[in-house]
């Protein structure tokens, strides 16, 4: 019975190896560098486009702060249909109003 327990379970754990496998979904980068000028205050609107988002999909600003060194750091939640999306949270830093 230990045998056909163990068995099964490696023959389930083949199976899900196996679905894991086919089209892998496109790589964001951590870092984004832009050749135009993006100010603070139309950069919820260049994330959206920079991470291809669809009409359902909004970003909102959750809160700000700034740092010792001047930088101001920006926090946009994602939301899909009005709902929160959790985890989907994204800085954005900004420096005399430039991203």
């Amino acid at each position: 019975m230990k045998h056909l327990v163990i068995s099964a379970f490696l023959l389930c754990m083949v199976i899900l190896s196996f679905g894991q496998e086919g089209k892998k979904s496109k790589d964001y980068p951590r870092f984004l560098k832009e050749e135009a000028k993006i100010t603070r205050s139309n950069a919820g609107e260049a994330l959206g486009k920079n991470l291809e988002m669809k009409a359902e999909d909004e970003l909102k600003p959750e809160k700000s702060e700034k740092d010792q060194l001047g930088f101001i750091h920006d926090k946009y939640q994602q939301y899909y249909k009005k709902i929160k999306v959790e985890g989907a949270v994204y800085s954005v830093h900004s420096r005399n109003d430039l991203v």
